[in-house]
């Protein structure tokens, strides 16, 4: 739908998602850079969310060798389903070897994992690595919810925090920079305007500092 597209575009803020780049043929490599210039050039985004598992370092040094110097590929940190890039010792690898990368921190596959929104290794990983994260992916696991019932295993492992069993914790909020997005990417159930109100309105309010800017979108 061209009309939607237009609209979606004049959005001021924007996520884009690429395909997981495992499933990448090398001889695609400079495909997908000449791709990604297209789509800044002809949208003004310029930042692209992937997820990194599997990804070889042939195909790693490849890629960020030939990223032009003003498109960012930012890495989310996987789920328990992925072989790696899970923990944060595996983020921290890849960001150390790879420099150009930034990172997408997803809230729900670190809980997911076992961690907690307070966890003392999670809030020195921001300490180390707060200016390379360029946005968050909040919402937390099914398990943390009892408002889903109806919803068949397997579809989605996000859900909204709002009314959620979850406790994310000021610190979580606090430790990380000002300026970097906030996407909810927690599934709204039919009739869940109410629901995606309160989860919007408890980011904008954990998120707020005086001075800056409430930029919580829905994903």
């Amino acid at each position: 739908n061209p009309d939607l597209q237009q609209r979606l575009l004049r959005l001021r803020h924007n996520t884009v998602h690429l395909a997981p780049l495992k499933n990448l043929h090398p001889s695609r490599r400079g495909w997908l850079i000449e791709r990604l210039r297209m789509v800044a050039d002809t949208t003004g985004i310029t930042e692209f969310t992937v997820h990194p598992d599997e990804v070889t370092e042939d195909a790693w040094q490849q890629i960020t060798d030939q990223l032009p110097a003003d498109i960012v590929l930012s890495v989310e940190n996987m789920d328990p389903r992925k072989r790696n890039c899970r923990t944060l010792g595996e983020m921290q690898a890849l960001l150390d070897n790879y420099p150009q990368l930034r990172l997408t921190f997803d809230l729900c596959h670190w809980l997911e994992e076992g961690g907690s929104s307070s966890s003392v290794e999670m809030l020195e990983f921001f300490k180390r690595y707060g200016e390379r994260i360029t946005k968050i992916h909040f919402s937390v696991p099914r398990s943390s919810h009892e408002s889903y019932g109806d919803i068949a295993p397997g579809f989605t492992s996000h859900f909204l925090a709002a009314n959620s069993d979850v406790w994310v914790s000021q610190a979580f909020f606090d430790a990380l920079p000002q300026g970097i997005r906030w996407v909810s990417e927690g599934l709204v159930p039919l009739r869940g305007v109410k629901l995606l109100k309160a989860e919007l309105y408890q980011l904008n309010r954990l998120s707020y500092r005086p001075g800056t800017e409430r930029r919580a979108a829905v994903g």
